[in-house]
């Protein structure tokens, strides 16, 4: 699973005046932190199973640190056993491309299928962005 949180730094507009680097206002962290030297993505085995207890608490201290607004979490087959955690009850089922959306804490969540899997399932990545994209608004009327 990987996370994009939107922090402080506000939306990134796309006008074509403006380039504004994707890291102005997003971050991107996988959910489990620590993976083996040259490994990219999640780890697997002894190492993931260590981290299973601690990845909610790591994932809310960084959205706190970096004051997450807004995480459009792209998960696979590593958004269980954390997603089982009573931290994302308050999100409910969501048409896919998409897994849950909702709010917790505040923060507008979308959860959905990990690119590589939804590129497999899916309509693609720009419909599966423009879904993302139409959930956080419907998500940002409610929340006011």
């Amino acid at each position: 699973m990987a996370l994009l949180m939107q922090g402080r730094g506000g939306a990134l507009r796309t006008t074509p005046e403006v380039f504004h680097p994707y890291g102005a206002a997003y971050r991107w962290a996988n959910l489990y932190p620590l993976a083996p030297v040259g490994h990219s993505g999640n780890p697997s085995g002894a190492l993931r199973e260590a981290q299973d207890p601690h990845v909610v608490e790591l994932q809310r201290a960084k959205l706190d640190m970096i004051g997450a607004r807004t995480v459009v979490a792209f998960v696979g087959p590593y958004w269980w056993p954390a997603g089982s955690d009573p931290f994302f009850a308050p999100l409910r089922r969501a048409g896919r491309p998409m897994s849950f959306a909702g709010v917790i804490d505040g923060r507008r969540w979308v959860v959905g299928w990990h690119p590589k899997g939804a590129s497999l399932r899916g309509p693609g990545p720009i419909v599966d962005a423009e879904l993302i994209e139409a959930s956080l608004g419907r998500l940002a009327r409610v929340s006011g």
